[in-house]
């Protein structure tokens, strides 16, 4: 869905810096995989048998469709996973907040440091970056336009 007279350069800024975001984060996450699984169990909200699915699968997410979106291929989709992602994010932030836990948000895990408020609210500026996508298309220079052969006036 676009909407008409939206400025494309604002969908282009915010796939390219929401694609960037998980790339960098996935890339790192898959390059240290023991401390990501022990940064996911310090959330204490999965059991035992599935921290080590989620710190391979969760990288592995994030590269795929950071790497999608950074092309603008499946745009749209791949920025509905990362908003989700990027909710599912704060909403485990906030939990281990509010529980009082003292743990590395697992961000970045070559680069740690300890749940805050603050990555809540960059969590949900993750996701209004997606919802920018959603709304107005993935931006020029999409690979999602050539391929359906849209006229540049679909695409921003």
């Amino acid at each position: 869905m676009t909407i008409p007279g939206s400025a494309s350069g604002h969908a282009l800024v915010a796939r390219l810096i929401l694609a960037g975001v998980f790339l960098y984060a996935g890339w790192d996450k898959l390059h240290h995989p023991f401390d990501f699984a022990s940064q996911v169990a310090g959330y204490r909200l999965l059991p035992s048998e599935l921290i080590a699915l989620a710190a391979v699968s969760l990288p592995c997410i994030e590269l795929l469709a950071g790497g999608s979106l950074l092309l603008g291929f499946l745009a749209e989709s791949s920025a509905a996973v990362l908003g989700a992602l990027s909710l599912g994010f704060a909403g485990a932030v906030s939990s281990a907040l509010l529980r009082g836990l003292s743990i590395e948000c697992g961000c970045f895990s070559s680069s740690p440091s300890l749940v805050s408020w603050g990555h809540v609210a960059g969590d949900v500026c993750l996701a209004a970056l997606a919802v920018v996508i959603l709304l107005r298309g993935p931006g020029p220079w999409a690979l999602d336009a050539r391929l359906q052969g849209a006229s540049p006036e679909r695409v921003g």
